[in-house]
């Protein structure tokens, strides 16, 4: 419930800086070592979303899928307004089912999906990742999970993966990760600023190990590292242009977390990788 409230609140900021849509991503970006950050707003806005639609096709590479999935029913878990879920369905052809906790959020995929002429593409599914009440067993060629499975109790939910998933589905998942050099404090950061409980990417191969998954990872730290600088620069020009005192106090904060994750990537205690997931 306090997740569902959290994301219910964040709606609107997420549609000001990674919008107007139709496909609004929740996600890193990816992006070439060295890039300048825009000195427009808008400029900038436009980088940060390239980075991110850019993460799909690397991710998508790196996870081997297929050129087509016309035909196969992927499952995007913690699915957010939808932008991956309708990057797959435009860009693979599948069918994909957004699974989000917000009833909110469904109609907003609902309506970007219309607006792409994707809508028989994209199904919504409300409720809880560690149950998906809305299917039954063996219903997914695929699960795609971004940035979404910190949320969750992995060893529940990858139990339940193996059960939604067909005998010879796959699991993509792209998040991140706390190195074995991490602080306490950037754990305790992290979690509380995001609501999450982060984890090593040991724990999540313990926890696929267990519900009779193999793993394959690629680390792809490096390429999401400006995404943080380039968000830092769209705060303080947003900041900027900001008369609402309230709003200026939350800037205020997403640009104390966006510099504290910099450094955390930078001093290598956060780790960004892909994984796939099949059965052993």
């Amino acid at each position: 419930m306090e997740t569902t409230a959290y994301y219910q609140e964040k709606t609107r900021r997420i549609l000001e800086k990674y919008g107007p849509g139709p496909r609004v991503h929740y996600h890193l970006g990816v992006y070439e070592e060295g890039v300048q950050g825009a000195q427009q707003l808008d400029l900038l806005q436009r980088q940060i979303t390239q980075g991110q639609e850019d993460m799909m096709a690397v991710a998508s590479e790196c996870w081997g899928v297929p050129s087509s999935l016309r035909g196969k029913r992927v499952l995007d878990v913690g699915a957010g307004l939808g932008g991956a879920s309708l990057w797959m369905a435009g860009h693979k052809g599948a069918q994909v089912d957004a699974l989000v906790q917000c009833r909110e959020h469904g109609e907003i995929i609902r309506g970007f999906a219309a607006l792409s002429g994707l809508g028989e593409q994209i199904g919504i599914c409300v409720g809880d990742a560690h149950e998906t009440p809305c299917v039954g067993l063996a219903q997914y060629d695929a699960v795609m999970a971004m940035e979404s499975p910190c949320y969750l109790d992995r060893w529940v939910w990858m139990q339940h993966l193996s059960r939604l998933l067909r005998e010879d589905g796959v699991i993509w998942i792209e998040d991140v990760f706390l190195t074995e050099s991490a602080s306490t404090e950037a754990k305790s950061f992290f979690d509380r600023y995001w609501k999450t409980d982060i984890g090593t990417i040991q724990s999540y191969l313990l926890s696929a190990k267990a519900a009779g998954f193999a793993v394959e990872i690629r680390d792809i730290t490096e390429k999401t590292m400006p995404f943080w600088s380039l968000s830092a620069e769209w705060i303080r020009l947003a900041y900027a242009r900001e008369k609402e005192e309230k709003k200026r106090a939350c800037l205020s904060r997403s640009l104390d977390a966006a510099l504290f994750h910099l450094d955390g990537w930078r001093s290598q205690q956060f780790c960004i990788a892909l994984l796939a997931l099949r059965r052993a």
